[in-house]
């Protein structure tokens, strides 16, 4: 068990751990996005190339879905940015779950939008809130059991 102060450090590194890292994917997003459209055709011809013509709808596509994806870790950044410091007692976006395996491990988990599996320190695994780990500790209460992959955690403690 870490006392508060120690936690609010924890707090305060993980989520400087995660901007920065929203902040390198945001940084590659954009740089394949003006890629995209560097190579995409503005002159308004319609190739007469069959070939060419697919390669110009793929380039759509491509920048399409790099524009939603920079919206998303935009909206992911700023939801992280804004969390405040303070203690979880219940589970929930910016909590730290602290579980115990059945073979006696201890890990924690914190949660925070947009995460991906990100180890943020040394203890400490980032998980989003929408994927099924993150779910799994939403529903949780103290005491309460989840599974993942092939190991069953009971919550300790939410901080």
């Amino acid at each position: 068990m870490h006392p508060p102060e120690e936690i609010e450090r924890r707090r305060a590194a993980c989520q400087a751990a995660i901007l920065r890292a929203f902040d390198d994917d945001l940084d590659a997003v954009r740089a394949a996005l003006l890629a995209t459209a560097d190579a995409t055709r503005l002159d308004g011809d319609r190739p007469e190339n069959r070939g060419e013509r697919g390669a110009l709808s793929s380039q759509g596509a491509l920048a399409g879905a790099l524009a939603a994806r920079l919206e998303q870790l935009t909206a992911d950044r700023a939801a992280v940015a804004a969390l405040r410091p303070g203690p979880r007692l219940r589970p929930g976006v910016g909590a730290f779950v602290e579980a115990e395996s059945e073979e006696g491990d201890v890990a924690t988990w914190w949660i925070a939008p947009g995460a991906s599996g990100q180890r943020l320190l040394p203890d400490v695994l980032a998980v989003s809130p929408s994927a099924p780990v993150g779910r799994g500790w939403l529903a949780a209460e103290i005491g309460e059991s989840v599974v993942i992959g092939p190991r069953t955690w009971t919550v300790v403690a939410f901080r």
